[in-house]
């Protein structure tokens, strides 16, 4: 049963790619149709995942390297179905597909259960987390097609705005799931130190507006940063996990 969920992903990166071959092509709305085909088997598959252990746990929907490319794709076709200009939103599936190679490497099943994780505040911690991660990677994205020329200047400042919510949210929930789980809000390790630096990465971006030197274009850098600065506060937890014994995969 476990190999039968797992071929939804390796389908939804299927149709990731070749939506990735439509844009290199200059396929616009091709390139949509595939993405958002990808995005409907990658749903199904991510909802599957809450039953590989037979019971149904949500959390195990919200794995950070699974989930991203979901949020990321996510993003995409809500600004592709709502902005009323003629950005090339779709180029993100560019990014999209980095993120895919990456997932195809992980492993696919889940970490054993343990009771911290199953309470309601643990998938919502993930949920919002991840969902950060996602806009800040969009940001990030257009942020470097802006300065480029390739993408209006502030396009990817919504994307940041969206990351920022989410992630605030994600620290609000965490603390109280950590206060649950462990009896206090707030940890002096790694992880709880990364989620701070992270926030506070993009506290600054909000408040550059302040600063008159701080034009459209340096917010575009300090945002293209914030990829490098997502990849290595959040992926290192992710390369740890890679090696825990996993059920399904």
């Amino acid at each position: 049963m476990e190999f039968s969920i797992h071929l939804m992903f390796y389908a939804a990166a299927a149709l990731y790619f070749t939506g990735l071959g439509a844009y290199i092509m200059k396929k616009s709305r091709p390139t949509v149709f595939l993405l958002a085909a990808g995005f409907v088997i990658h749903t199904a598959y991510l909802l599957s995942r809450g039953w590989i252990t037979g019971m149904f746990i949500p959390n195990y929907m919200f794995d950070g390297v699974l989930f991203l490319p979901w949020g990321i794709a996510c993003f995409t076709l809500i600004k592709k179905m709502t902005a009323k200009d003629d950005t090339p939103w779709e180029s993100a599936i560019v990014m999209l597909c980095f993120f895919i190679i990456i997932a195809l490497i992980y492993p696919k099943g889940v970490i054993p259960p343990t009771p911290k994780k199953t309470i309601i505040w643990a998938p919502l911690f993930f949920l919002t987390e991840v969902l950060g991660h996602a806009g800040f990677y969009c940001g990030a994205w257009f942020a470097m097609l802006s300065l480029r020329g390739k993408a209006p200047e502030n396009s990817f400042h919504s994307f940041v705005i969206w990351g920022f919510l989410s992630y605030t949210v994600a620290q609000i929930v965490g603390a109280v799931w950590c206060y649950q789980g462990w009896a206090f809000t707030f940890k002096w390790s790694s992880r709880h130190m990364f989620s701070a630096a992270l926030w506070c990465y993009y506290i600054i971006y909000l408040h550059l507006k302040f600063l008159p030197a701080w034009n459209s274009r340096k917010k575009a850098w300090f945002a293209a940063a914030g990829f490098f600065v997502v990849l290595a506060l959040s992926f290192s937890g992710y390369v740890h996990e890679m090696f825990f014994p996993r059920i399904g995969g």
